[in-house]
C-alpha cells in the first residue's frame, strides 16, 4: 500500500502478493461496487486488475476535490 501527491493529485495503490494466484471475479459483489464504483464518483481515475500473483488497485483522486476534516481543536495531520 502506497499513497503519494504528484502535482495536483493523490495517488494511491494496493497491491496484493505472496497469496494463491488471483483471477477477475465472475460477479460483482459489495467489495468491487465501493473500489470502483463508489470510488469512482469523486476519483478521476480507478484502475483494479488482477493478474496471477495478486490484486492491484489504483486510485488517483484530484486534490481539488479532497477535503480535510479535524476534530475542533486537533491540529491537522496535512497542511
Amino acid at each position: 500500500m502506497a499513497g503519494h501527491v504528484d502535482g495536483d493529485a493523490f495517488s494511491f495503490t494496493w497491491q496484493e502478493y505472496g497469496g494463491p494466484a488471483v483471477a477477475p471475479p465472475t460477479r460483482q459483489g459489495f467489495g468491487n461496487i465501493v473500489l470502483q464504483g463508489v470510488a469512482g464518483q469523486f476519483a478521476d481515475k480507478v484502475e483494479m486488475t488482477f493478474p496471477p500473483a495478486g490484486l492491484e488497485y489504483r486510485l488517483r483522486i484530484l486534490l481539488g476535490r479532497l477535503e480535510v476534516r479535524t476534530p475542533r481543536g486537533a491540529p491537522s495531520a496535512i497542511r
